[in-house]
């Protein structure tokens, strides 16, 4: 997974071990909205948000205070979502950055998490595709966390 360097004014995304590419990014606020929503609804700055799975279901979280809730958000949507209601797993989180899933056809999945949704799926894509998938792996999830 490639890292762009930071910027001095912005803090460096965090990423997971293992990698995961996702599309559907949230769509962007009117114009005004956005940074009066995210400052209400994060004072300190940060902006979290996660990717969770299990291997037949995925969902996401943005825009939460804390890692601990943009997580729990990720997981108790893949768990309503799930045939079993539970076991989802987070496979990435990220704090003012983007995250992404992607899926072969017979299992094959990978995240990333990188400054923007193309990258993050175009990294998720490369490495769900080094699994070497019968298929072109697709995003599956991407979602961006406001920075």
């Amino acid at each position: 997974m490639l890292l762009l360097p930071a910027l001095a004014a912005v803090p460096a995304p965090v990423v997971t071990a293992e990698p995961v590419c996702v599309r559907n990014c949230p769509p962007p606020a009117p114009a005004g909205a956005a940074a009066a929503n995210t400052a209400n609804a994060n004072p300190i700055g940060q902006s979290w948000g996660a990717i969770a799975s299990t291997p037949a279901s995925y969902a996401y979280s943005y825009n939460q205070a804390t890692r601990a809730q943009a997580e729990s958000a990720a997981r108790a949507q893949c768990n309503r979502q799930s045939d079993a209601g539970r076991g989802c797993e987070v496979q990435a989180f990220f704090n003012n950055a983007c995250g992404a899933l992607a899926r072969g056809n017979y299992g094959e999945w990978a995240v990333a998490v990188e400054a923007s949704d193309a990258l993050a799926g175009q990294a998720a894509l490369a490495q769900c595709n080094s699994h070497l998938p019968t298929e072109p792996c697709r995003v599956v999830a991407s979602v961006c966390s406001p920075h």
